[in-house]
């Protein structure tokens, strides 16, 4: 398959329809401009048949800051910085996507049959429910 380099043109999608704008940013519809050579200029996986949950959070970082640059979102207010709210934002965006642990009378709704790639990713718990997942240092 054929990998896209980016040039380092930002991309202002005000400035193109939806179409015209995703195929800018994935112009085969499934891979990011860029995105291999960002990987092979990284290398963020020691073992990369095997990589570890916070290679993986290192590389999902570097490729959203990539995409973010993309459109112009360069400054240190755009950069992300993995953090355990972030992570366990994906994790619950994860979980109401891919599983129906989440699909209950309190959580109205469902992912299941969804082809949205996306679909859970605005999902949080109640206060309540984010206790099990929530480290000792974090209450709320």
């Amino acid at each position: 398959s054929n990998w896209e380099e980016w040039d380092g043109t930002v991309y202002d999608p005000t400035k193109y329809s939806k179409k015209d704008f995703a195929k800018l940013i994935c112009p085969s519809g499934d891979k990011v401009r860029g995105i291999r050579t960002l990987f092979y200029q990284h290398n963020p996986f020691s073992d990369p048949k095997h990589p570890t949950k916070a290679e993986v959070d290192h590389w999902h970082m570097l490729a959203l800051n990539h995409v973010r640059a993309m459109v112009g979102y360069t400054g240190p207010e755009y950069e992300i910085v993995p953090d355990k709210c972030l992570h366990l934002r994906a994790l619950w965006s994860d979980e109401r996507h891919r599983s129906r642990m989440w699909d209950t009378k309190e959580y109205p709704g469902t992912c299941e049959g969804s082809t949205n790639p996306h679909c859970g990713a605005t999902f949080i718990p109640s206060d309540e429910d984010q206790q099990r997942y929530l480290p000792a240092d974090i209450s709320k």
